[in-house]
C-alpha cells in the first residue's frame, strides 16, 4: 500500500471498476491510486468540470448534465454504475457520500459501497446520535443537548449547560449550520437560521446546544476499520487553525499532545470505531507520516474482493498498523476565497497556476490549473499543500519554501505555489505559517480571531468607466494570428505615470476614461496619475496629477470625472505594478475577447487587484517626484469655439502611398491640412472620423470590392489611417489586423497617444514627418521616460538608450510600403487571390525567422503581402532592407505542412449543385482572434502557448449535419466533449494549381455574374444615399444638435444653471422632466459615445426649467443639455 504497490498484474484476473461519484481533488486523488493499481475508472461530470483532471484521467467519463447539481442525482449515478457494469462506487466526501439511501440502492444493486455502511452513516451523520454512541461507548464528550424543538427550549437548555454554547445543525458539516452564541438573545437570534441551513444543505432541521469551549484544540484521531469491528487508528492531527469552523491548517502529530494523552485519544477513538464498524476516508498528511502508506489503496483491497490481500482484512489491519509512524507533516487548504473579506468565495478564472513540483517532501493535492474556471456552484477547495520532515520545526520551514513566503516575484512552474487569476488564500497562508505563534505551537481554535493580516491588493470601491489593467508594449508577437496588443490607448502616460514610482515602464498600470474609480489600498503604496486632467482625492484631501504620491495601508483613492475639454483617458500607476496574471506574454486587457488582465474585462466594485513588491522600499519621498509643466505630453491643441479641441498629429506615408490609391493633390492639399472630425462612435478598436473625403485614382477596387478604397487582404498597422469608404478610422490597440481597405499614412508610434486622448468632436489635422524625425522622436521619449524613472529613484533605474537612427535607405513604391515608424509592408504579384504568392509570403517569413535578425519583431502574412514589424531601436531601416528584404524576391516551394480538419455545417437545402467542393485552405486570417479558447487551452489541439485552433494552410472540409445536432456539436466542443477530426497533411502547391486550371471556366461564370451584379448594386447605392441625404436636409439634421439662439438667450438669465455636453455624444436616456426637483448629483441623462455609457449629474440643487435634447440625439460638446433653476 505504498506508492510503489502492484497493479493487477493477472492476465486472467478481472479487472475491477470503479465510479467516482464526485469531483474536483477528491476525484483525480482516487483516480490516481485506481491508474496506479490499473483498476478501470468511471468519472462523472457537469459541463462546468468538462475540462478538469479527473475527467480526461479516469478510463471512461460520464456527462451528467448541465445542472451543477447533478453530482447529487443518486437515480442517475446509480444508472451510470450499472451501465457501465461498475464493482464498486466510491463517494469521496460531501455531495451523496453520507446519503443512507444512495448508499442503500447501490448496495441493493450488487455494487460495492467504498465508504461507512449505511448503518454507521445513520450513527455519524446526525450530531446528536454521535454524541450518544460515544457516550455509550465511554468516550468523554462535552456537555451539551439533544434536539431541541424551538428557541425557548434551546435557550433553557443553553443556561442549564452554561454560556458561551453552541447552536449545532445535527446534519451538518463544513461549519454550517454552527453558531456561537454568549447570551439567550443570541440564542433566540440563530436558532431559525441553524434550523433553515441544516434542512437546506443536509435534509434535516434537527438543532442540539453543546458547551462551546473558547480557548479549544480540535484534535481528529485517523482510525481505519474493515466494517465488522476491526479497528486500528493512524495517530491524530491538530486541526485547530480555523475560519468560520472551516480548517484552514492542519499538522500531525499534534505539539499540544503528550504520550500519555495521545494514548488516551486514540484507544477512545479505536473503542468508538469497533463500535460502531467504521470504514475510513484517506488524509493526505497521515500517509505521509506512516511511510507514504495509501489509504484509499487499502480501502480498495479492503472491500474490492479482486483486490483483497492473503490474510483477508485482519491482515490488512495488521499491516496498517505496523507502519511506522515518524516525522511531522503540515497541510495547508488552498481556497479561492477573499480573506480582506471574511473569506468570502471567489469564482473566476485561474489565470496562472504554478505547485512545487520537484521539492522532496512536498506533495499536492489539488484539481486546478491554469485555465482553470473556478466554479461558485462548489466549495472554494482548490487545493491541499502537504509537506514532511523529520521535526516539526523543518516542516514548518519546508511549507514556507512550498507556498513562497520568501517569494518577491511570480516563480517559474516549478517554484513554490502560485496562483493568480482571482483571490485566494495563498498569501495568507504565508502569513499563517510565518507567525511567531504558530512556530511556537499556540494555535487553538481562536488562533485567527486576532490574527492581523494585511493582503497586497487594491481594491475596487468603485470602478468608474472603461477602468481595465493595461501594460506596454502589450501582447506583442500575436499579431499574426490575429490577436492585437492591447495596452494603453495613450502609451505615453501610461510609461510616465510607471517612471514616476521608480516602476519599470512594462508594468501594469489601470486606465479609466471620462471618470476614474475609487479605490482602498490594504498596502502602503506609492502611486502616481497621469494622462487627462482627473481632479482626485486621498481620504478627502486633493492630491496632484503628475507627481508621486505615498498613500498608507487603509487609505482610499477617489479619481472623479475628468475636467475641462481636453483629454478622455487617465493611468493610474502603482509602485510594484499589478500582479495579474500574464496571458500570452502580457497583462494587458483585451475586452473584446474576454481575456487578459482582471479576468478578461473592466473592473467591477468589488474586485481585488494583487499589487507586486518594491513600492514601500524605493526611495520616493513623501513629496514624491513630479513632472514638471514642459515635459508633460501637451493634450491638444486650441479650444475651437464649440469647445472641442485641435489636435496636431504625426504621420508617414503608406502602405497605400499616392498616387497608386489617392491622388497625390489630394494628399497634398486636403489630407495634410484639412481637419477630420472625431465621431462618437469610436473606442479602443478604432477612432472614426469624418472629414474631406479623399480623390481615388480607381473607379472601384477591383477583386478586393466594388469599392475604390477596397483592396485586397493585407495586414494593418497599429495606428494605420485606413478609409473604409470615404472616411477614415484610426486603427488603435484593440483593432482588426487583417483587412482589405485602403490605408494611405500611418501614426507614428510616438504620436499614437494623442488617439487615445481624443475626445468626439475634437479635430485632427494629420501632419507629415520624416523618417528621421520620426526615429529622434522615439528615441527622445525614451529618453524622458528614463530621465523621469531615474529622478523618481534616485538614477538607479537607468537604462542605455541605443543609439540614433536615421531613416536612409528606404525607397518606397509597388512591392512594398512604409507603414508608420515601426512597419514595413512587402507585397507580391498583381492584386488578385493567388496562393502562389501566398507561398513566397511563407518562405519570406521562413527565411526572415531563420536568420534571426536582433530587432525583428514579427511577421504578419496576408494573401499577397506581408507586414514586418521592427524595433529601430535594435534595427535600422537601412539594415532591415538589407539583410531581409531582399528575400522579397523569394519563389514559391512545393509544399506547406498542414492539417486536414473535418468540421460540420447545418443546410436547409442540401449541398449546392457546381462546383461540389467541400473544403476550403486558410492562406491568411485563418487562426485569429475569434479562434481562441482561452478558457480551455487544456485539451485536444488547444494548449497555453496555442489557445486558437487554426494555422495558416489547413485544410477545413465540412459535412453535412441537421440544425439541432450542429447545436449539440457546438455545446459539446465548447466543454471539451467534442472531438474534431484532425489529420496532418501538406498543402500541395502542383495540385492545388490544378484545381484551379480545371475550375477556371466556373470562376470566369462567377466573376461575370459578379461584375453585372456589381454595377447593378453601385446604382442602388448611389440612389440611396442621395435619398438620405435629402432627406437628411429636410429635417434639418447634419449638425449636431443645440438649442436655438433665442432659447440660449433666454438659459442665461440670472438663477438658472445651464448644463453642458462635455463631448460629442449621443443621448442615451433622460432621467428628468421639465419641473422636476432635483438634488445637487442627481443623475439629470446619460450621454453615449465611445462605447461608453456617461451619467451626466445635477451641480446644485434646484427645479427643472428645460431638457433640450432627446433620447438618441446627437449633441456637440459644449451644447446646452438641461437647465436648471437653482435654489435660493
Amino acid at each position: 500500500m505504498s506508492e510503489e504497490a502492484a497493479p493487477m498484474a493477472s492476465a486472467t484476473a478481472t479487472v475491477p471498476t470503479i465510479l467516482i461519484a464526485n469531483r474536483g481533488e477528491v476525484a483525480w486523488r482516487v483516480i490516481r491510486t485506481c491508474n496506479k493499481l490499473g483498476i478501470r475508472t468511471v468519472a462523472v461530470f457537469t459541463s462546468t468540470d468538462a475540462l478538469s483532471p479527473h475527467v480526461r484521467e479516469a478510463t471512461v467519463s460520464v456527462f451528467l448534465g448541465d445542472k451543477p447539481r447533478e453530482y447529487t442525482n443518486a437515480e442517475k449515478l446509480l444508472q451510470i454504475a450499472v451501465e457501465q457494469k461498475c464493482d464498486a462506487v466510491h463517494p469521496g466526501y460531501g455531495f451523496l457520500s453520507e446519503n443512507e439511501a444512495f448508499c442503500a440502492a447501490i448496495t441493493a444493486a450488487g455494487i460495492q459501497w467504498l465508504g461507512p455502511n449505511s448503518q454507521t452513516m445513520h450513527d455519524f451523520s446526525l450530531k446528536h446520535v454521535a454524541r450518544e454512541l460515544a457516550r455509550s461507548a465511554g468516550v468523554p464528550i462535552l456537555e451539551g443537548s439533544g434536539l431541541v424543538q424551538s428557541a425557548t427550549e434551546a435557550a433553557a437548555a443553553a443556561a442549564e449547560v452554561g454560556y458561551p454554547v453552541l447552536l449545532k445543525a445535527t446534519g451538518g458539516g463544513g461549519g454550517m449550520g454552527i453558531f456561537t452564541c454568549l447570551s439567550e438573545a443570541e440564542v433566540h437570534a440563530n436558532f431559525q437560521t441553524s434550523q433553515k441551513q441544516g434542512l437546506a444543505f443536509f435534509g434535516n432541521a434537527g438543532v442540539f446546544v453543546e458547551k462551546y469551549i473558547q480557548k479549544a484544540h480540535h484534535i481528529e484521531v485517523q482510525i481505519f476499520g474493515d466494517g465488522c469491528g476491526g479497528c486500528i487508528h493512524l495517530g491524530e492531527r491538530e486541526c485547530s487553525i480555523q475560519r468560520r469552523h472551516q480548517k484552514v491548517l492542519e499538522e500531525t502529530p499534534s505539539p499540544l499532545v503528550s504520550p500519555q494523552m495521545r494514548a488516551q485519544l486514540t484507544a477512545a477513538a479505536v473503542q468508538l470505531g469497533q463500535s460502531s464498524s467504521y470504514r475510513c476516508v484517506e488524509h493526505g498528511i497521515t500517509e505521509l507520516t506512516h511511510g507514504s502508506i495509501d489509504i484509499v489503496e487499502a480501502q480498495l483491497r479492503l472491500q474490492v474482493p479482486a483486490l483483497q490481500p492473503a490474510g483477508g482484512p485482519q491482515a490488512l489491519l495488521a499491516t496498517l498498523a505496523s507502519a511506522r509512524r515518524f516525522g511531522h507533516a503540515i497541510e495547508v487548504r488552498i481556497n479561492g476565497e477573499d480573506p480582506s473579506k471574511g473569506f468570502r468565495p471567489c469564482p473566476g478564472v485561474l489565470g496562472f497556476v504554478s505547485f512545487p513540483s520537484d521539492m522532496p517532501g512536498v506533495r499536492i493535492d489539488t484539481w486546478v490549473e491554469t485555465g482553470t474556471d473556478v466554479s461558485p456552484n462548489y466549495d472554494s477547495l482548490l487545493g491541499k499543500l502537504m509537506v514532511f520532515a523529520d521535526t516539526r520545526a523543518e516542516a514548518i520551514e519546508k511549507m514556507k519554501a512550498a507556498l513562497g513566503v520568501h517569494q518577491l516575484r511570480v516563480p517559474p512552474p516549478t517554484n513554490p505555489a502560485f496562483l493568480r487569476g482571482v483571490p485566494n488564500n495563498l498569501e495568507f497562508l504565508r502569513a499563517v505559517v510565518a507567525d511567531a505563534g504558530f512556530a511556537l505551537g499556540d494555535t487553538t481554535t481562536r488562533f485567527l480571531d486576532n490574527f492581523v493580516f494585511h493582503p497586497r491588493i487594491m481594491e475596487i470601491m468603485a470602478p468608474g468607466l472603461q477602468t481595465s489593467v493595461q501594460d506596454w508594449p502589450g501582447r506583442v508577437g500575436r499579431w499574426s494570428v490575429g490577436v492585437p496588443p492591447s495596452g494603453p490607448m495613450d502609451a505615453l502616460s501610461h510609461r510616465l505615470a510607471n517612471a514616476l514610482v521608480g516602476n519599470d515602464e512594462s508594468a501594469a498600470t489601470l486606465e479609466f476614461a471620462l471618470s476614474g474609480p475609487t479605490l482602498k489600498f490594504h498596502v502602503p503604496s506609492v502611486v502616481a496619475l497621469t494622462g487627462a486632467s482627473f481632479p482626485a482625492e486621498l481620504d478627502g484631501v486633493a492630491v496632484e496629477c503628475w507627481r508621486s504620491f505615498v498613500v498608507a495601508a487603509g487609505q482610499t483613492l477617489t479619481i472623479g470625472a475628468v475636467q475641462g475639454n481636453v483629454g478622455v483617458r487617465g493611468y493610474l500607476a502603482v509602485s510594484g505594478g499589478i500582479d495579474v496574471p500574464l496571458y500570452l506574454g502580457s497583462r494587458s486587457t483585451f475586452p473584446s475577447g474576454s481575456f487578459g488582465g482582471y479576468q478578461g474585462r473592466y473592473l467591477r466594485t468589488g474586485d481585488a487587484l494583487p499589487l507586486g513588491l518594491g513600492s514601500e522600499s524605493q526611495s520616493c519621498s513623501a513629496g514624491g517626484a513630479t513632472l514638471g509643466e514642459q515635459p508633460r505630453p501637451v493634450m491638444g491643441g486650441t479650444t475651437l469655439e464649440d469647445g472641442s479641441c485641435s489636435w496636431e498629429v504625426g504621420v508617414l506615408p503608406g502602405p497605400h502611398a499616392d498616387p497608386d490609391f489617392i491622388t497625390s493633390d489630394f494628399m497634398a492639399d486636403e489630407f495634410h491640412s484639412s481637419p477630420y472630425k472625431v465621431h462618437y462612435n469610436s473606442n479602443r478598436l478604432g477612432i472614426r472620423m469624418v472629414g474631406p473625403k479623399p480623390a481615388w485614382v480607381r473607379a472601384d477596387g477591383g477583386e478586393g470590392g466594388s469599392h475604390p478604397s477596397n483592396v485586397h487582404d493585407h495586414v494593418y498597422a497599429i495606428g494605420a489611417i485606413n478609409f473604409t469608404g470615404d472616411h477614415p478610422v484610426v486603427l488603435t490597440v484593440d483593432g482588426p489586423s487583417l483587412g482589405g481597405f485602403v490605408c494611405p499614412a500611418t501614426i507614428v508610434s510616438t504620436e499614437l497617444w494623442k488617439m487615445g486622448q481624443v475626445r468626439p468632436g475634437d479635430s485632427v489635422t494629420f501632419r507629415k514627418l520624416s523618417l528621421p524625425q520620426a526615429f529622434a522622436a522615439v528615441h527622445a521619449t525614451d529618453a524622458l521616460v528614463r530621465a523621469t524613472c531615474a529622478a523618481a529613484t534616485g538614477g538607479g533605474r537607468r537604462r542605455d538608450g541605443g543609439e540614433w537612427r536615421d531613416g536612409r535607405g528606404w525607397e518606397g513604391g509597388r512591392g512594398g510600403g512604409l507603414a508608420g515608424d515601426r512597419y514595413v509592408q512587402v507585397e507580391y504579384g498583381p492584386m488578385e487571390l493567388d496562393l502562389n504568392l501566398r507561398v513566397r509570403v511563407h518562405c519570406l517569413e521562413a527565411w526572415l525567422k531563420g536568420a534571426n535578425v536582433a530587432g525583428l519583431m514579427e511577421t504578419s502574412p496576408g494573401v499577397r503581402s506581408c507586414m514586418v514589424e521592427y524595433d529601430v531601436r535594435k534595427l535600422t531601416l537601412s539594415r532591415l532592407l538589407k539583410v531581409g528584404l531582399v528575400r522579397a524576391r523569394t519563389r514559391g516551394a512545393s509544399g506547406r505542412p498542414g492539417s486536414r480538419q473535418r468540421r460540420p455545417a447545418a443546410t436547409q437545402s442540401g449541398p449546392r449543385p457546381g462546383s461540389g467542393l467541400s473544403h476550403l485552405w486558410l492562406p491568411a486570417g485563418g487562426p485569429n482572434a475569434a479562434n481562441l479558447e482561452h478558457l480551455c487551452a487544456r485539451r485536444g489541439p488547444f494548449t497555453p502557448a496555442k489557445p486558437w485552433l487554426l494555422q495558416f494552410f489547413d485544410q477545413v472540409c465540412f459535412f453535412q449535419v441537421g440544425e439541432s445536432e450542429l447545436e449539440d456539436m457546438r455545446s459539446r466542443f465548447a466543454s471539451g466533449r467534442y472531438e474534431l477530426d484532425i489529420s496532418e497533411g501538406v498543402f500541395d502547391v502542383a495540385a492545388y494549381n490544378a484545381m484551379v486550371v480545371a475550375l477556371q471556366p466556373e470562376v470566369d461564370a462567377i466573376k461575370a455574374r459578379q461584375q453585372q451584379a456589381t454595377e447593378v448594386q453601385l446604382i442602388a447605392e448611389t440612389d440611396s444615399l442621395l435619398a438620405l441625404a435629402a432627406l437628411d436636409e429636410a429635417a434639418g439634421v447634419g449638425a449636431l444638435g443645440s438649442s436655438g439662439a433665442d432659447e440660449e438667450e433666454a438659459y442665461n438669465a440670472p438663477g438658472l444653471l445651464k448644463v453642458l455636453s462635455m463631448f460629442s455624444a449621443n443621448v442615451w436616456d433622460i432621467k428628468v422632466a421639465v419641473g422636476q426637483a432635483v438634488r445637487k448629483g442627481d443623475t439629470l441623462l446619460i450621454l453615449e459615445a465611445m462605447k461608453m455609457e456617461s451619467s451626466i449629474l445635477a451641480a446644485a440643487d434646484g427645479v427643472v426649467r428645460a431638457v433640450c435634447v432627446a433620447v438618441s440625439q446627437l449633441v456637440g460638446s459644449g451644447s446646452t443639455l438641461v437647465v436648471i433653476e437653482e435654489s435660493s
